[in-house]
């Protein structure tokens, strides 16, 4: 396919096929040289593949075997001969596969091997390429799908290689193109080290729907100096915040994606951005091309793959993030916005990513599972609190998961099974009903237990908690409805001001009448960038955790926090005076100042029972926790997911930093202790909200003994988190009795 682009002109990279003749005769010489491979291969090499140690015996016995042999000069010399006239001094040899009869997703079976344009180089890239159709794995996926040895046909392309600014693939299906793009050569997608930005574009028209940046902490680059070419570098923090293709290559890609990909067909295209070796210009060049008529897609290699380590149905696996268990029929979206809008009600919502905006459809779904996120993502937080069953970090999921599908969704382990029989020991969570509170033995604690809460659809059950009140109630997701009205920015404009404010007024209502008299303690919109740049076409962050957000962002952007203030205060002359209001991500004294000074001018310091508040999130407030007090903080409420990045320096929505988080438990623990510890010297209310007690159940006993006056967690964490103070309230009690025992002895 890639021979027939070049014969059109389009930009593809020059290249020279080794016919599968090549690797018969490779067959040959290895009988030739070893007794072993006589019958190589037509022997079936049958190995019981889910005996992994058999299995690899096999794979390295061959793999000796191949390395063994010499390959003989004049093939090495031929190849040399025909890429003479190249200048790039690497090669990459790419496996072209074809099974008759089969029509399987073989990418990342073979990866490709680089070479240096010597004798010595050449000779060992081919070796490796050939090797690849016998690795261990290659082998289980054979003996899999019923794939004879014999029948395996791979051709070698063979093209020269140099350093790329930028590389990835495009995916054509119904004249949509996923366009994936990272920094350097495509080795750090291929080996799924990173995850690369993506482009959702419409080859119709050729406009971008919409465009995600990703992951890109490494790169790839050619050093042909040293023995192993291929080389990893760490990406510079400039290279974090770009995209890895600007307007005009990207406008190039598109262009020649339009003009490659025959009319009808869909395609799959792997190119690279570098710039040309005659000249400074850089351009898009096509590496691989396939095109094929739409069909029904046979299970991906990944799936197959999986088998060896899942067992009956299960097929797929993430990080719970939401406990239950549900069946029931799938509705799949990925990178669409406006697919989300025909999203029914009572069905598994499955996506690639979720962007906040989309959070309020969660409501229609009775389940979700996410390829991205973590346990502290906005999707995971509106999980727990509908009490729908969701998994995150689901890898693969929408390419294993079809739409309109019925599976069984396992909150409780983040697994997705086609056996849609529900676990005997768990009850199945119906999308028609509401299930009631089990009676429980009420426990009167000393300690307040809250709620976090943002959708207004759990309030009642969340009442039914028996709580002392909404210790968070995140506004930002409290107001994503709005979004769905007008942007942001539209909201922001003069004419739609008191519309704005009534609809707040409105929202935060439902929350205070519900719990009243109980407080209801409301934080005030910490308006990310990252999170909020889709609602109000904003400019993108550079560092969306550090950048503008919080109070600091109050100082230049003031009017949306100016209409909560207004709702509040509308709110405090209606009689509503269980409202506390937390400002967020607060760094300084003069921030907090700011909010202080706003709140006194619209009169909100006039109604006895309001009451001003700061997240303690960045770790500066243990030592400037005088100076607040002074300024007029009322409270503290502890924030651990933004503090336990900040302190521990690892971010927490990536969840292959889990257990490096853990790791440094220790460290937060200290650092919680010392900040409660100084709030009751300074007799200021400290409460906790984050998701940390969830995660270290330990911790409680720790809070209830340091002097902790209050715990707010998910409505499903209540009445584990119930028990667990009475426990450790409890024991205080006792220990105190004892010493006090000791005393009067």
């Amino acid at each position: 396919m890639l021979s027939r682009v070049a014969q059109q002109g389009d930009n593809t990279v020059p290249s020279f096929v080794i016919p599968v003749s090549g690797l018969r005769s490779f067959f040959t010489l290895l009988a030739e040289a070893n007794a072993a491979f006589v019958d190589f291969p037509e022997s079936s090499l049958r190995v019981e593949v889910r005996d992994s140690l058999a299995l690899q015996q096999l794979a390295q016995g061959i793999q000796r075997g191949i390395s063994e042999v010499s390959l003989p000069s004049e093939w090495i010399q031929q190849v040399l001969d025909t890429a003479q006239e190249w200048q790039s001094p690497t090669l990459i040899f790419r496996a072209s596969l074809y099974l008759p009869g089969h029509s399987e997703q073989l990418e990342g079976l073979l990866p490709s091997h680089l070479g240096l344009k010597d004798e010595a180089g050449v000779e060992m890239a081919l070796k490796g390429i050939w090797g690849e159709l016998f690795r261990a794995r290659s082998l289980f996926y054979w003996q899999q799908a019923g794939i004879e040895l014999k029948q395996l046909r791979l051709a070698v392309l063979v093209q020269p290689i140099q350093s790329a600014i930028a590389s990835g693939k495009v995916e054509v299906e119904n004249k949509i193109a996923r366009i994936h793009a990272t920094w350097g050569l495509g080795h750090s997608w291929v080996r799924g080290e990173v995850d690369p930005d993506l482009y959702i574009v419409d080859l119709e028209t050729g406009k971008v729907q919409s465009q995600k940046l990703g992951h890109k902490l490494i790169h790839y680059a050619l050093d042909p100096t040293l023995k192993e070419c291929l080389q990893r570098y760490p990406s510079s923090e400039a290279k974090l915040r770009e995209f890895a293709l600007e307007e005009k290559p990207l406008g190039e890609l598109i262009q020649l994606v339009q003009e490659v990909t025959p009319k009808g067909h869909d395609s799959r295209i792997e190119w690279t951005y570098c710039q040309s070796l005659e000249s400074e210009d850089a351009h898009i060049l096509i590496t691989q091309f396939d095109s094929f008529l739409p069909k029904r897609k046979s299970p991906p290699l990944q799936e197959v793959l999986m088998a060896k380590d899942r067992q009956d149905s299960l097929f797929v696996k993430g990080i719970p993030a939401s406990p239950g268990e549900i069946i029931a029929s799938t509705y799949l979206i990925t990178g669409s916005v406006t697919a989300l809008e025909q999203i029914p009600s009572g069905c598994i919502l499955v996506t690639d990513y979720l962007t906040p905006d989309w959070l309020p459809l969660i409501q229609n779904a009775v389940g979700v599972i996410v390829e991205a996120g973590g346990l502290t993502s906005h999707v995971a937080i509106i999980a727990r609190e509908l009490g729908i069953p969701a998994i995150v970090s689901a890898k693969n999921a929408t390419k294993l998961i079809t739409m309109g599908e019925t599976i069984r969704l396992d909150g409780d382990k983040g697994e997705v099974h086609r056996d849609i029989q529900p676990k005997p020991e768990i009850a199945k969570v119906l999308p028609e009903t509401e299930m009631s509170p089990s009676p429980r033995k009420e426990i009167v604690l000393g300690t307040d237990l809250f709620v976090n809460l943002s959708q207004t659809a759990s309030i009642a059950t969340a009442k039914a908690l028996s709580v002392n009140g909404v210790g968070l109630l995140r506004s930002e997701l409290m107001l994503l409805p709005l979004w769905k009205q007008r942007s942001l920015q539209e909201w922001l404009e003069p004419q739609y001001q008191e519309e704005l404010v009534a609809n707040i007024e409105e929202l935060i209502i439902q929350f205070a009448c519900a719990f009243t008299p109980q407080p209801v303690f409301y934080r005030s919109v910490d308006w990310r960038s990252a999170d909020f740049g889709i609602l109000s076409h904003s400019e993108t962050e550079l560092n969306p955790l550090l950048g503008m957000r919080g109070t600091l962002r109050y100082q230049y952007h003031s009017r949306l926090f100016e209409a909560e203030l207004q709702a509040l205060k509308r709110l405090y002359e209606q009689g509503y005076n269980n409202i506390r209001l937390i400002v967020p991500f607060v760094r300084s004294v003069g921030e907090f100042s700011f909010c202080r000074d706003r709140a006194i001018q619209f009169g909100l310091t006039n109604y006895p029972y309001f009451q001003l508040w700061l997240m303690a999130e960045v770790p500066s407030v243990l030592w400037l926790l005088p100076q607040y007090q002074q300024a007029g903080v009322q409270g503290i409420a502890i924030g651990t997911n933004d503090l336990s990045q900040l302190l521990l320096g690892f971010d927490h929505t990536q969840p292959e930093l889990a257990t490096l988080i853990k790791q440094q438990y220790p460290v937060l623990s200290a650092f919680l202790k010392e900040l409660i510890i100084k709030a009751k010297q300074l007799n200021l209310p400290c409460t906790i909200c984050g998701e940390v007690t969830q995660e270290y159940p330990q911790l409680i006993r720790d809070l209830v003994d340091w002097g902790i006056d209050g715990i707010s967690v998910a409505p499903e964490a209540v009445e584990s988190v119930r028990i667990a103070i009475a426990q450790a309230e409890k024991k205080l009690l006792l220990e105190a009795a004892r010493k006090q025992l000791i005393i009067d002895k």
